[in-house]
C-alpha cells in the first residue's frame, strides 16, 4: 500500500517534504496566494515517484526509454535517497485566464534492467493547461509542442547526455490529452483523492519502441506562517474558493 507523503515546514523561509506517513491534503484545501502583476495565483506541489508504474521493482516519476534507444526501460527518480522530493510543480493562473504548469527539479536516471546509473539531470517542462473539476489538463494543446527537456548535471560515462547537454522533449497526445494533473488517485491503491500527474512525451530519438511518459504523485507545499497571516493570502483563498464554486 502506498502511503501519502508528509509535509514538514522546516522554517518560515524553507521547507522539506518527505515520504513519511501523513494525512492527505484534500483538493478542497488547495489555496492560491497573491503573486506579481499579471498573475492571479500560484500553487506549488512537491512531486514523488508513483508506485503504479509499469517497470518493476523501482518506482519513478519519468520513464524515458528513448533516452538510450536500447529497448531497455530507462527510469528517472523524483526523490533523493531519503525519500525527499527533488522536483516541484508550479501552477500559475494568469489574470487573462490562461494557466501554465511548470515541472522543474533534479532527477536521477538509471536502467530498470541491470541497474546502470546515468547520473543527475535538471528537468524543466511547461504545459499550457485548463482547469477541471479536480485539477488541470492540457486538452491536447501540447501535442507535438516543445515542452522543455533534460539538461545533464552530473552524468556518468554510460549516459548519452553529458554535463551541460540538453535533450528536448515535446508533448504527445493519447488521443484525448497529452497531460493530466488530477486529484483522482490514478493507480494509487487506497486513496482515490491523491494528486497524480501523468503525461506522454517524445524525445528527438523516439523510435516507437518502449514508453516515454510522466507518472508521479504530488503533495501541496504549505506556505510559511507569515504568508498565511497576510491580507493578500486571505484574498487569494477567497478567490480560489470562488473559482472552485463555479466549476
Amino acid at each position: 500500500m502506498r502511503h501519502t507523503h508528509q509535509l514538514m515546514l522546516a522554517s518560515v523561509a524553507g521547507f522539506c517534504v518527505s515520504s513519511a506517513h501523513a494525512d492527505f491534503v484534500n483538493p478542497a484545501e488547495l489555496i492560491g496566494n497573491a503573486t506579481p502583476e499579471g498573475v492571479s495565483s500560484t500553487t506549488t506541489f512537491a512531486l514523488f515517484n508513483h508506485p503504479g508504474g509499469m517497470v518493476s521493482p523501482q518506482e519513478y516519476g519519468l520513464r524515458l526509454d528513448s533516452f538510450t534507444n536500447s529497448g531497455i526501460p530507462i527510469t528517472f527518480s523524483f526523490e533523493d535517497t531519503n525519500g525527499n522530493s527533488t522536483v516541484r510543480l508550479i501552477v500559475t493562473e494568469f489574470m487573462d485566464g490562461s494557466i501554465s504548469l511548470n515541472i522543474n527539479g533534479t532527477i536521477s536516471g538509471n536502467s530498470a534492467n541491470g541497474g546502470t546509473s546515468y547520473g543527475d539531470f535538471m528537468l524543466d517542462l511547461t504545459y499550457s493547461v485548463d482547469a477541471t473539476g479536480n485539477g488541470w489538463e492540457d486538452n491536447n494543446m501540447s501535442d507535438g509542442a516543445v515542452l522543455g527537456g533534460l539538461t545533464g548535471l552530473n552524468t556518468t560515462m554510460d549516459s548519452p547526455l553529458g554535463n551541460g547537454d540538453f535533450l528536448e522533449l515535446s508533448g504527445k497526445s493519447d488521443g484525448s490529452d497529452a497531460f493530466r494533473f488530477l486529484a483522482d488517485g490514478h493507480r494509487v491503491f487506497g486513496n482515490m483523492d491523491e494528486w497524480v500527474g501523468r503525461g506522454w512525451v517524445m524525445g528527438p530519438n523516439t523510435n516507437g519502441v518502449g514508453f516515454d511518459d510522466l507518472l508521479f504523485t504530488a503533495q501541496i507545499v504549505p506556505l510559511p506562517p507569515a504568508a498565511l497571516a497576510g491580507l493578500g493570502m486571505l484574498a487569494g483563498i477567497g478567490a480560489y474558493r470562488r473559482w472552485r464554486s463555479h466549476r
